[in-house]
């Protein structure tokens, strides 16, 4: 089926115990997922894969779901009188009841870690509507929370998703970037994780016991398998050993399941698209003039081939960079002049076989345009955090969750203020935690030097005080979203910041002895950025 036909999308404890110790009487179903070669945090643009969204929608619980108040995490959710000195103040009211499977009570612990996290992390997803809270106070025993924002968030129903464990992860090693990187240690969800098997590619959730809503998981097991070939796979369906499977396609992946008597099969893309970003503070890259003609001679329709090693069934975007300085000697000649005295560095995170195709592909293909450059593999946290600001690389190809609502454009896109160096500080006598900030000295340019410092997701490190005053409309709610994305992709055109290469496809085959939401797979939900896997809780196993 053409992923433009598919159903509409939705935008949106641990034991040793080995997976074949699970009760085989249990009611179970098993899915083929592709390899997983990333953490299990949700939150880090480096784990933004279909698998580890889908697993965290089972597991983690979040204060809305698909736009809804989630009832069974919250009584409620809802916006209140601004505390002074404060833009607005939202309260939230957490079930009594909410509990992590290993008995400790959600608590407002959780939420504080969540934003404690989020708001100078280099390597995370929509951290705009996180940046913009001031300050966050607790009463009840942690049961009831009142969050301020120094600026109007409109869409503050996409914050707090994905809820984790802080008590267990908020002295783990490495921080944030290294909490869940092999396990996931409670669950908040319907299910609870059981055994993550890495060596053979089995990850094993069973129904959470301590689940106190209304609607428990109906099937007691599901277990993923890594599929490592589609041959592997095919065999595995037809003989019933998985009943669904979610993965990349391949050149052949969907004619071939597609044989299979009765199988369903059906193709969708994810919000989730491979760009290269073009690096403003690099030295050897500083003017529009250059960044449009290296993005002159970038064939994407070509990259999206090498980097995905398929022909069929790929989502490549046309490229739509205005090309008027591509094929000007002087600057072309100026580019190779450049490459010849210090290589273009190209850098890309080594735990992601696309990108680094695409950043390997891309070397190739600027070396037959006489411009050398070289791949650097690379961390994407150490990317956003150091290599980008400090001009060390000149592009990043990476995943970049489509922009298509405000938090997420100005995520993308926006620049502090202030310096971004923050200090918490915490008075006891009202349970009051603030962040306060302290004074730095940038060290990226920008268009306004010393006043404004780009986010952290935004690798292109470009800054522009209308783009920033437009995403602060736009997230407050006065100002229409397409007219400020508008703006955006003016702007991208003109500095040549980004040039997208391909959306994230995925398949879905749907087998025996399974029933999903609808008869039809077609007509099964589409939950962004995951995909069909969050809806699991609700498939039962026929056989």
């Amino acid at each position: 089926m053409d992923p433009s036909e598919a159903a509409p999308t939705l935008d949106q404890g641990q034991d040793n115990l080995s997976s074949a110790n699970v009760d085989n009487r249990r009611s179970q179903l098993t899915i083929g997922i592709d390899p997983v070669d990333s953490g299990f945090n949700p939150h880090l643009a480096a784990n933004d894969y279909s698998f580890v969204q889908s697993l965290a929608a089972l597991v983690f619980p979040s204060a809305f779901v698909q736009g809804q108040l989630n009832t069974d995490l919250l009584v409620s959710a809802e916006e209140i009188p601004p505390a002074e000195g404060a833009a607005q103040t939202i309260r939230y009211v957490i079930n009594p009841e909410a509990q992590w499977n290993d008995g400790t009570p959600i608590s407002y612990a959780d939420f504080y870690y969540l934003w404690d996290s989020m708001r100078d992390n280099p390597d995370v997803i929509n951290g705009a509507g996180y940046r913009a809270i001031k300050a966050m106070r607790t009463s009840d025993g942690g049961k009831k929370i009142e969050v301020d924002f120094d600026q109007r968030i409109r869409d503050w129903n996409e914050l707090f998703d994905n809820i984790l464990p802080a008590h267990l992860l908020k002295d783990a090693t490495g921080g944030f970037d290294g909490a869940l990187k092999t396990s996931i240690p409670a669950s908040g969800g319907r299910y609870a994780v059981k055994d993550i098997d890495f060596a053979r590619g089995i990850y094993t959730i069973v129904r959470n016991d301590r689940f106190w809503g209304n609607s428990p998981a109906a099937t007691e097991v599901l277990q993923f398998r890594e599929i490592r070939s589609v041959t592997q796979g095919v065999e595995m369906l037809r003989s019933g050993q998985i009943n669904f499977v979610d993965a990349s396609p391949t050149e052949t992946a969907e004619l071939s399941y597609d044989l299979i008597p009765d199988a369903q099969v059906r193709a969708w893309d994810r919000n989730s698209t491979l760009t290269i970003d073009f690096n403003t503070a690099s030295t050897r890259m500083p003017t529009p003039e250059l960044r449009k003609q290296l993005a002159g001679l970038i064939d994407t329709e070509q990259l999206a081939i090498l980097a995905t090693g398929r022909r069929t069934n790929i989502a490549a975007i046309p490229k739509t960079i205005n090309n008027d300085a591509a094929g000007n000697d002087s600057t072309a000649d100026e580019l190779r002049a450049l490459s010849n005295d210090t290589p273009l560095v190209i850098a890309a995170d080594p735990a992601d076989a696309t990108s680094t195709s695409a950043a390997t592909a891309l070397v190739d293909m600027l070396a037959g345009k006489g411009v050398k450059a070289e791949v650097k593999l690379v961390e994407l946290a150490d990317i956003a955090r150091n290599l980008a600001p400090q001009g060390r690389i000149d592009a990043t190809i990476s995943w970049h969750r489509t922009p298509n609502t405000s938090l997420l454009l100005a995520s993308a896109y926006g620049c502090s203020t202030a310096p971004t160096s923050t200090k918490e500080t915490e008075d006891q006598s009202d349970s009051t935690t603030t962040a306060t900030t302290t004074s730095t000295t940038p060290n990226t340019p920008s268009t306004q030097p010393g006043r404004y410092t780009p986010q952290a997701a935004n690798l292109t490190q470009f800054c522009n005080p209308e783009i920033n005053d437009a995403l602060d409309h736009v997230i407050a709610g006065e100002s229409d979203f397409e007219e400020t994305k508008a703006l955006v992709q003016r702007y991208n055109q003109e500095q040549t910041l980004t040039l997208p290469i391909l959306n994230d496809r995925r398949l879905d085959v749907l087998g025996r002895n399974i029933q999903g939401p609808k008869p039809e797979l077609g007509q099964w939900p589409i939950i962004q950025p995951a995909g069909v896997l969050p809806t699991a809780a609700t498939w039962k196993s026929t056989r």
